[in-house]
This record gives structure tokens, sequence and C-alpha cells, in this order.
């Protein structure tokens, strides 16, 4: 995985590509010239490759029923099915000769990743042990820790709802009131806990998920509804069922820096 990072741009355009009538091919690039100096307004966004009205090819958005005229660098191939990750901008209207059907252009500036939505990658198990969570996700009455990249994550997850009989209580895995996951993929953070995502905002794509099926943690004795609290654990035995067998890991230091914060808790 490539991470997003600040491009630095200079006052030039370049052809893009467009929609195309064969899906199932590479974007071919067409006349249409593309502004690249950096708006103001550029931001990190995430599109599947898809065909819209008379097999015209469209940017839609993840988990939303919203399409868009794609405009991506013409050094860059996709295909229908595609998933990019990148920054850019979303304007209305589309360009000279766009996809009929839609009102609006996504055009990537900068591309990070693009990848199948259709293709399976399991991650080398011997890098999780080398994995540092030492990133904190901050909302909810549970725990998530990912790596600087965004590729791996580790979370304790309530699945039962009311939590109150947990609280100062030792909690051994498996459980019935929490979900503990070990994540791998791309962007794994993005949006979350966002409570206003903007159209075609990045989202996390997961590739794998394994289950950690022993271990233990301490649910803290908290009773805060997202005061600005931080609230920690620690996370220690804890085994990852992965394709490779059980993983033992060592001990993780969980943090959430605004326990009970966000959609669903603190309202």
């Amino acid at each position: 995985m490539t991470t997003t990072t600040p491009t630095t741009t200079s006052d030039t355009t370049t052809t893009a590509p467009t929609a195309s009538t064969s899906p199932g091919t590479i974007v071919a690039p067409t006349s249409v010239q593309v502004d690249t100096t950096g708006p103001p307004d550029q931001r990190p966004i995430a599109a599947v490759v898809a065909v819209g009205a008379g097999g015209c090819r469209v940017a839609t958005a993840i988990g939303e029923l919203r399409n868009a005229d794609l405009v991506i660098p013409d050094d860059v191939g996709a295909e229908v099915g595609d998933l990019i990750l990148g920054s850019g901008t979303l304007t209305d209207g589309v360009m000279p000769g766009g996809c009929t059907g839609v009102s609006e252009t996504l055009t990537f500036e900068t591309i990070d990743v693009v990848r199948s939505m259709d293709e399976q990658a399991e991650p080398d198990v011997a890098e999780l042990l080398a994995v540092e969570f030492d990133r904190p996700w901050e909302c909810g009455r549970g725990f998530a820790m990912s790596d600087e990249q965004q590729r791996w994550a580790i979370g304790i997850e309530p699945v039962a709802g009311n939590v109150t009989e947990s609280r100062g209580t030792v909690i051994t895995l498996p459980s019935e009131q929490f979900g503990v996951s070990v994540l791998y993929g791309v962007d794994l953070a993005a949006g979350n806990c966002d409570t206003g995502r903007e159209p075609f905002a990045r989202s996390p794509l997961w590739l794998a998920i394994w289950p950690v099926t022993s271990g233990s943690f301490l649910y803290p004795e908290a009773t805060i509804i997202c005061d600005g609290s931080s609230v920690s654990t620690e996370l220690v035995d804890a085994v990852v069922e992965t394709p490779d067998g059980p993983v033992e890991l060592p001990p993780i230091e969980m943090t959430n820096p605004a326990f009970a914060c966000g959609p669903g808790w603190d309202d």
C-alpha cells in the first residue's frame, strides 16, 4: 500500500482519460485538458470504476448510489471494477464528451492505489509480528490501534450492545460481549467515526480479517459519555488465527482518546 502524501504541483496541464464505451478495457486518453495546479479544495477521494448509462464508464462512490464522470492522469490504467484511491476534486457539471446521466466530475490529481475489488490478497503472516500498533482510533466504547501506514489494525469491539456489566472486569477471549480481530487492508482508518462523510471520501478496504481466539484485557471502569477522556487497556496473551496457523502476539497497549464518542455513542 502507498499512503496519501502531499504532492507538489506545477502550473501545467495534462491530457487525461475519460469514460470509454468498452467496459473491462484500459481507460483510453482523450483530448480533454485537466488543470493540475492543485486547487485549494483538493481532498482525499476514492471511487470504483463502473459502467454507467449506455455503457459509459463512470466513477461510483463506495457505498453510495452516486456516479460522476471520471478523470485520471493519462499514465494510470484502470479497468471496470478497480478501486482508485488518491486525491483530487469533485465538481459540478460534466466534462466535454462526458457520460450522460451524471451531473458531476470526479478528478484524480494524484493516485496512490489502483486495485481490483475482486483481487484476493493474503498478507505475509510474518509481517504481522513486526507491526507496531501505535495509532489509536478515537471513537466508540471499544479500542482499535493501527500502524502508521494503515495496512494493519487490531480492534476490540463490543458486540452485545450495553457493556455496563463489563466495566472494571477482565474479559477473557473468546467472549460473547466483545469481538477482537486483526485487519489487513488499505486506508483502514479512513472515515473512522465521521458523522458528515463527504461524497467520494476515501473508505477502508479490508483484504483479510483474522480473529483473535484467546487472550484477555481489562475493560475500563468508565462511565463517561464523550467528555474528552482518554481510556486505555492492554491486550495480553492474544492468539490470532491465521492461514498459517495460530500466531501469538506480544502485549499491545490500546488507547481510545475519545471514549464513548462517535455515531450512536455521544447522542
